[in-house]
Protein backbone atom coordinates (compact mmCIF):
# COMPACT_ATOMS: atom_id res chain seq x y z
CA UNK A 1 0.00 0.00 0.00
CA UNK A 2 2.57 2.61 1.02
CA UNK A 3 5.12 3.71 -1.52
CA UNK A 4 7.66 5.16 0.88
CA UNK A 5 11.42 4.88 0.95
CA UNK A 6 11.79 5.77 -2.73
CA UNK A 7 13.68 8.80 -3.99
CA UNK A 8 12.27 11.36 -4.40
CA UNK A 9 9.47 11.14 -1.85
CA UNK A 10 5.86 12.17 -2.55
CA UNK A 11 3.62 11.54 0.47
CA UNK A 12 -0.05 12.13 1.30
CA UNK A 13 -1.07 12.36 4.97
CA UNK A 14 -4.51 12.14 6.54
CA UNK A 15 -3.71 14.71 9.22
CA UNK A 16 -5.74 14.65 12.44
CA UNK A 17 -7.10 17.87 13.99
CA UNK A 18 -4.55 19.42 16.36
CA UNK A 19 -1.47 18.01 14.63
CA UNK A 20 1.18 20.55 13.61
CA UNK A 21 2.52 20.47 10.08
CA UNK A 22 6.09 20.51 11.42
CA UNK A 23 8.12 17.72 9.78
CA UNK A 24 10.72 17.44 12.55
CA UNK A 25 10.43 13.87 13.93
CA UNK A 26 10.99 14.89 17.57
CA UNK A 27 8.20 17.51 17.66
CA UNK A 28 5.24 15.93 19.48
CA UNK A 29 1.83 16.01 17.79
CA UNK A 30 3.35 16.79 14.39
CA UNK A 31 3.46 15.21 10.95
CA UNK A 32 7.17 14.56 11.55
CA UNK A 33 6.40 12.40 14.59
CA UNK A 34 4.13 10.25 12.37
CA UNK A 35 6.93 9.43 9.89
CA UNK A 36 8.55 5.99 9.92
CA UNK A 37 12.33 5.76 10.50
CA UNK A 38 13.15 5.53 6.79
CA UNK A 39 11.06 8.58 5.87
CA UNK A 40 12.40 10.60 8.83
CA UNK A 41 15.80 10.65 7.11
CA UNK A 42 14.47 12.64 4.13
CA UNK A 43 14.52 16.43 3.84
CA UNK A 44 10.76 16.83 3.38
CA UNK A 45 8.71 19.98 2.79
CA UNK A 46 4.98 20.65 2.99
CA UNK A 47 3.33 21.02 -0.40
CA UNK A 48 -0.33 21.36 0.60
CA UNK A 49 -0.39 22.83 4.09
CA UNK A 50 -3.30 22.80 6.52
CA UNK A 51 -3.97 24.87 9.64
CA UNK A 52 -3.73 22.95 12.91
CA UNK A 53 -7.51 23.18 13.38
CA UNK A 54 -8.28 21.42 10.07
CA UNK A 55 -8.02 17.68 9.43
CA UNK A 56 -7.37 15.81 6.23
CA UNK A 57 -5.23 15.70 3.13
CA UNK A 58 -1.73 17.15 3.43
CA UNK A 59 0.97 16.61 0.78
CA UNK A 60 4.70 16.39 1.51
CA UNK A 61 7.71 15.97 -0.80
CA UNK A 62 11.49 16.22 -0.94
CA UNK A 63 11.51 17.07 -4.67
CA UNK A 64 12.20 20.82 -4.91
CA UNK A 65 11.46 21.07 -8.65
CA UNK A 66 8.12 19.30 -8.16
CA UNK A 67 7.34 21.51 -5.15
CA UNK A 68 8.02 24.70 -7.11
CA UNK A 69 6.02 23.61 -10.16
CA UNK A 70 2.97 22.43 -8.21
CA UNK A 71 2.95 25.44 -5.85
CA UNK A 72 2.79 27.67 -8.92
CA UNK A 73 -0.66 26.27 -9.70
CA UNK A 74 -3.87 27.20 -7.93
CA UNK A 75 -5.38 23.85 -7.06
CA UNK A 76 -8.64 24.16 -5.10
CA UNK A 77 -9.09 22.47 -1.74
CA UNK A 78 -12.24 20.40 -1.30
CA UNK A 79 -13.54 20.78 2.26
CA UNK A 80 -16.25 18.78 4.01
CA UNK A 81 -17.95 19.71 7.27
CA UNK A 82 -21.02 18.57 9.17
CA UNK A 83 -23.53 21.27 10.14
CA UNK A 84 -26.38 21.01 12.62
CA UNK A 85 -29.86 21.33 11.15
CA UNK A 86 -31.11 20.69 7.64
CA UNK A 87 -31.51 24.29 6.46
CA UNK A 88 -29.33 24.89 3.37
CA UNK A 89 -26.34 27.17 3.97
CA UNK A 90 -26.00 30.26 1.78
CA UNK A 91 -22.46 31.46 1.14
CA UNK A 92 -21.81 35.18 1.67
CA UNK A 93 -20.69 37.12 -1.44
CA UNK A 94 -17.22 37.72 0.02
CA UNK A 95 -16.46 34.00 0.50
CA UNK A 96 -14.42 32.62 -2.41
CA UNK A 97 -15.88 29.12 -2.46
CA UNK A 98 -18.32 27.00 -4.41
CA UNK A 99 -20.78 24.59 -2.84
CA UNK A 100 -20.15 21.15 -4.33
CA UNK A 101 -22.84 19.40 -2.31
CA UNK A 102 -25.25 20.00 0.58
CA UNK A 103 -26.67 16.70 1.75
CA UNK A 104 -29.31 17.09 4.49
CA UNK A 105 -30.08 14.15 6.77
CA UNK A 106 -33.65 14.57 8.03
CA UNK A 107 -33.35 11.64 10.45
CA UNK A 108 -30.26 12.92 12.30
CA UNK A 109 -31.01 16.61 11.68
CA UNK A 110 -27.67 17.58 10.16
CA UNK A 111 -26.30 18.60 6.78
CA UNK A 112 -23.05 17.43 5.20
CA UNK A 113 -21.54 20.41 3.34
CA UNK A 114 -18.82 20.03 0.71
CA UNK A 115 -17.07 23.16 -0.65
CA UNK A 116 -14.24 23.90 -3.07
CA UNK A 117 -11.97 26.90 -2.60
CA UNK A 118 -8.58 28.33 -3.50
CA UNK A 119 -8.82 30.69 -0.49
CA UNK A 120 -8.31 28.04 2.20
CA UNK A 121 -7.44 30.35 5.11
CA UNK A 122 -10.37 32.75 4.73
CA UNK A 123 -12.91 30.00 4.02
CA UNK A 124 -11.83 27.85 6.98
CA UNK A 125 -11.88 30.93 9.25
CA UNK A 126 -15.43 31.64 8.07
CA UNK A 127 -16.49 28.00 8.60
CA UNK A 128 -14.96 27.97 12.09
CA UNK A 129 -17.02 31.06 12.97
CA UNK A 130 -20.32 29.35 12.11
CA UNK A 131 -22.33 28.15 15.10
CA UNK A 132 -23.75 25.26 13.03
CA UNK A 133 -20.41 23.43 12.61
CA UNK A 134 -20.66 20.21 14.62
CA UNK A 135 -17.36 18.51 13.92
CA UNK A 136 -13.97 18.88 12.34
CA UNK A 137 -13.48 20.63 9.03
CA UNK A 138 -11.84 18.08 6.74
CA UNK A 139 -9.92 18.62 3.52
CA UNK A 140 -10.90 15.64 1.40
CA UNK A 141 -9.24 16.78 -1.81
CA UNK A 142 -6.62 19.09 -3.25
CA UNK A 143 -6.79 19.58 -6.98
CA UNK A 144 -6.82 16.15 -8.63
CA UNK A 145 -5.83 14.32 -5.42
CA UNK A 146 -8.68 12.91 -3.33
CA UNK A 147 -8.31 11.57 0.21
CA UNK A 148 -8.79 7.83 0.00
CA UNK A 149 -11.36 6.44 2.46
CA UNK A 150 -8.95 3.61 3.33
CA UNK A 151 -6.20 6.02 4.50
CA UNK A 152 -6.87 6.12 8.24
CA UNK A 153 -6.60 9.37 10.18
CA UNK A 154 -3.04 9.77 11.45
CA UNK A 155 -1.44 7.73 8.65
CA UNK A 156 0.24 8.41 5.32
CA UNK A 157 1.22 6.71 2.10
CA UNK A 158 3.24 7.48 -0.99
CA UNK A 159 1.54 9.12 -3.95
CA UNK A 160 1.05 6.84 -6.92
CA UNK A 161 2.67 7.78 -10.26
CA UNK A 162 -0.67 8.78 -11.82
CA UNK A 163 -1.36 11.09 -8.84
CA UNK A 164 2.05 12.75 -9.25
CA UNK A 165 1.40 13.23 -12.98
CA UNK A 166 -2.05 14.69 -12.28
CA UNK A 167 -0.53 17.31 -9.95
CA UNK A 168 1.86 18.35 -12.72
CA UNK A 169 -1.02 18.92 -15.17
CA UNK A 170 -1.86 22.65 -15.13
CA UNK A 171 -5.00 23.60 -13.23
CA UNK A 172 -7.80 25.25 -15.18
CA UNK A 173 -9.09 28.64 -14.10
CA UNK A 174 -12.38 28.53 -12.24
CA UNK A 175 -14.86 30.90 -10.67
CA UNK A 176 -13.22 30.23 -7.28
CA UNK A 177 -10.65 32.93 -7.95
CA UNK A 178 -12.63 35.97 -6.77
Amino acid sequence: MAVTGRRPQYLVFNKPVGVQTDLTPVVPHSLGSMLNALDQQQSLQILADLPRTIAGLTLVTDDNAFLTEVQGQTWPSTLRVQLTGTTPLTLPQNIAAEVVEQRPDQVHQWTMLTLQTTALDSVTAWLESLSRVSGAINRIGWGPIKLSPDLAVGTYRGLFPQEIDALLTPATTSSLEK
